[in-house]
């Protein structure tokens, strides 16, 4: 409520209790017993009337203010779990995949065999690239999202590659030329800068704890 209308209502309550007081008897003697009559019990009334009025003209407003606001703190917290659901889901399928080539193989052709959750990622950069930087509560986030979208088509035309060799001399140098080295390192860089967007808009270590191994 602004505060010129604030301090006209108060003076108007503070003119009409004054009235109400002036025109009773109850300022003619402490002494003498009360007897008020129907005219001063109407202005008593009145006033009083007055006073609750503007006391629910005052807390109504606020009290739909507060609610209100909680109802927009609400669905902004349920914004930003659906846009780190999103981004989760892009680096988690390609995380994924970093495990897979960690893990120790007798067979090399298998890296060949190494892809990747293609529909969820391509879908998952769409939705990316609908989010606005002013959607995003600080500039920690922003700048982990703008990495983000920087490395995943890097580590995706790596995976492509890997995919399309077609020899085993090719596949040979892809692992002792520091290309699998490099493309594991862009995994988890990607997931290390995941970590840093989603703790930014309210994640915790505990919410995140199931998706670390997939970039330490």
């Amino acid at each position: 409520m602004p505060t010129n209308t604030a301090s006209q209502i108060a003076h108007q309550v503070v003119s009409t209790v004054a009235s109400a007081i002036h025109s009773s008897p109850v300022t003619a003697s402490a002494a003498q017993p009360l007897h008020l009559t129907p005219s001063d019990w109407a202005a008593w009334t009145g006033a009083i009337g007055t006073v609750l009025a503007v006391c629910v003209a005052i807390w109504v407003p606020a009290q739909q203010n507060r609610n209100a606001r909680k109802e927009q703190i609400k669905a902004e917290k349920r914004r930003l779990k659906a846009t780190t659901v999103v981004v989760r889901a892009v680096v988690t399928a390609l995380c994924d995949t970093r495990l897979r080539l960690l893990q120790e193989t007798s067979d090399p052709m298998r890296y060949w065999r190494t892809g990747y959750q293609k529909d969820i990622v391509q879908i998952g950069l769409k939705t990316m690239d609908e989010i606005r930087s002013l959607d995003l509560p600080t500039e920690k986030a922003i700048s982990h999202l703008h990495a983000i979208k920087i490395l995943v088509p890097r580590a995706i035309e790596r995976l492509e590659a890997l995919q399309s060799i077609g020899s085993p001399e090719r596949l040979n140098a892809f692992l002792t030329d520091g290309s699998k080295e490099s493309l594991l390192n862009v995994l988890q860089v990607i997931g290390r800068n995941f970590q840093g967007f989603a703790k930014e808009l309210g994640e915790t270590d505990e919410d995140l704890q199931h998706f670390i191994p997939l970039w330490e």
